[in-house]
């Protein structure tokens, strides 16, 4: 009896364990097999990277040879920074892509797995992979960053390390404090998209679940550029990176990486602030004196001020393929890019959006007025040239710009996509077709008023564009009725981006319009200057104009409901 029930027992126990076995099996092993099996990502890995693509890529053919490469790059990027391998715990997963339009799929497939990344990056294999993989090196060891300079700083350094960052630095003239571009650097550097994507969906303190935030992210990774005069401060920025990394090593990476000011960056490295500005200035000063590359360097610094005849002439008594890409941009900026294309025809693959976007508008029409041109398929393009030429004017007038303020040419080129790429001041890509032309060609105005960034009052800003592009446009009338309508927002308020455009432009416009006629061109520039040097609209308001903000939402409704 008693054999019996321990027979029974272990048959139980038996049966229990070729249970669990059976559910560990499918459970840690066939459940993820299938899942693997069904989702549209492969990976693999190599050293403590796990390379992760669309199984459909052009990149599959390639995988482990490019798996070897990234992991490379990871260990160099950490040797660079001073970090040991056994700092960064787990692997880390790169989602590598053949290009932007990649991107949406390999995130939504991602979303649907049950399983959470740490230590994740996204990247558009070509591209270099320095700056991408020191971003995440950093935010892995020393957390949120404190500042945007430093991080666009090492990002730029680490991806072209070659590259004389100081020596462009100091080519583009006198020493700007250092603590302007700390303070402004959401206003003076371009957008880097890629840079908004990982630090909006991939750093370790983002969340797992998306938001609309997310969706912006990945829209603006697939086709926002840069463009205009922010490669005047993204120069200064690599040329901090490099100094830092050079004259500190880690310990300066950290201390820059965290500090949430210029005096803060100092203290963490013992020194004051204007000693360590002076240092690096000096560094600036002595690599510029040094360098072979200074002549070339001064040409581009013409070319990206908008003195492009004066920097083709310089570009000519050069060579290199560094000046045949310079060529290039200077005809792109003169709007010929069939000689933008012949200069690059045979160089090094480089910024293969631009040369894309150039390749589009080959044998398209070419309209000019004055110095302005536009190239591109245009429907009614002349009237809109035209138009844009009569707002720039006015925009000159209202300002008091002089001629040589502004760039040589402003050309308008019509494509589909923005490419991601840094151009000369003067380049402007239309995507929204060209009745978009007088808005902006005002907008390349207020980069010779504001050079440092525009505003970030943007219901002045945008009201000054919309009243100087579009004098015929009644924005009292689309205000005053936006007020009847109750769908009044206040002007303390931010209108842009959160309210329908409708709204925003009609009460922006009105704003303008009625400071121009209350307070004349001069009262809006004393606010504008105010705000320029980082007021508050109150207190812009009450400085510039002599009277508070709320009470000048009040005299503007009055100014709306008058007949």
């Amino acid at each position: 009896m008693i054999a019996r029930r321990i027979s029974w027992v272990m048959g139980g126990l038996a049966l229990g364990a070729v249970v669990a076995l059976v559910i560990g099996a499918l459970v840690f092993w066939a459940f993820p097999a299938l899942r693997r099996a069904r989702s549209p990502i492969a990976e693999i890995q190599s050293g403590p990277v796990v390379v992760r693509y669309l199984k459909g890529s052009a990149l599959a053919s390639e995988a482990e040879a490019v798996a070897s490469e990234v992991n490379a790059a990871w260990q160099d990027v950490l040797e660079k920074l001073g970090i040991g391998l056994a700092e960064i715990r787990g692997p880390v997963d790169v989602y590598l892509y053949a290009s932007t339009a990649e991107l949406p799929l390999g995130y939504a497939a991602r979303t649907e797995e049950e399983r959470t990344s740490v230590a994740v990056v996204d990247h558009v294999w070509g591209q270099p992979l320095g700056g991408a993989l020191g971003r995440l090196a950093c935010s892995l060891l020393f957390g949120r960053p404190g500042n945007a300079v430093f991080r666009r700083g090492l990002a730029l350094y680490l991806d072209h390390p070659d590259h004389p960052w100081a020596v462009e630095a100091a080519a583009w003239g006198e020493p700007v404090p250092w603590s302007i571009l700390w303070e402004r650097a959401d206003r003076l550097l371009p957008q880097d998209p890629w840079e908004g994507l990982y630090f909006t969906v991939n750093a370790p303190w983002v969340g797992v679940a998306p938001s609309l935030e997310t969706y912006r992210a990945l829209i603006l990774a697939r086709g926002q550029g840069s463009q205009g005069r922010g490669r005047t401060w993204e120069a200064r920025a690599g040329a901090l990176g490099e100094w830092v990394l050079n004259r500190f090593g880690r310990r300066g990476v950290e201390a820059f990486w965290q500090a949430p000011s210029w005096a803060a960056a100092a203290t963490a490295l013992g020194m004051s602030p204007e000693a360590m500005a002076a240092e690096l200035d000096a560094y600036l000063a002595v690599s510029f004196a040094e360098s072979p590359d200074a002549p070339y360097l001064r040409a581009m610094t013409l070319l990206y001020s908008g003195r492009t005849e004066r920097a083709l002439a310089a570009l000519h008594a050069l060579s290199g393929e560094e000046v045949s890409w310079a060529l290039g941009l200077a005809y792109l900026a003169l709007g010929d890019p069939e000689r933008a294309e012949t200069a690059w025809e045979g160089g090094e693959a480089h910024e293969p959006e631009l040369r894309a976007a150039v390749g589009t508008l080959r044998g398209e029409s070419r309209l000019t007025h004055g110095r302005l041109v536009l190239v591109g398929p245009a429907e009614d393009g002349a009237r809109w040239l035209a138009a844009a030429e009569e707002a720039l004017a006015r925009a000159m007038d209202f300002w008091e710009i002089a001629e040589a303020g502004l760039p040589d040419k402003l050309v308008f080129y019509l494509v589909s996509t923005v490419p991601a790429a840094t151009v000369p001041w003067g380049v402007v890509w239309v995507t929204a077709g060209a009745e978009a032309l007088p808005s902006l060609a005002v907008r390349v105005a207020l980069e010779a008023v504001s050079p440092w960034g525009l505003p970030a009052y943007r219901a002045l800003v945008e009201g000054v564009v919309l009243h100087l592009a579009y004098p015929d446009r009644d924005f009292r009338a689309e205000a005053a009725r936006i007020l009847a309508e109750g769908r009044w927002v206040s002007l303390a308020q931010p209108l842009f981006e959160i309210y329908p455009p409708e709204v925003a432009e009609a009460e922006a416009g009105a704003l303008a319009r009625f400071l121009a006629e209350r307070y004349g061109p001069q009262g809006v520039r004393a606010m504008w200057a105010l705000l320029d040097a980082g007021a508050s609209p109150f207190r812009a308001a009450e400085q510039g104009l002599g009277i508070a903000l709320l009470e000048l939402e009040k005299e503007l409704k009055a100014w709306l409901r008058q007949p």
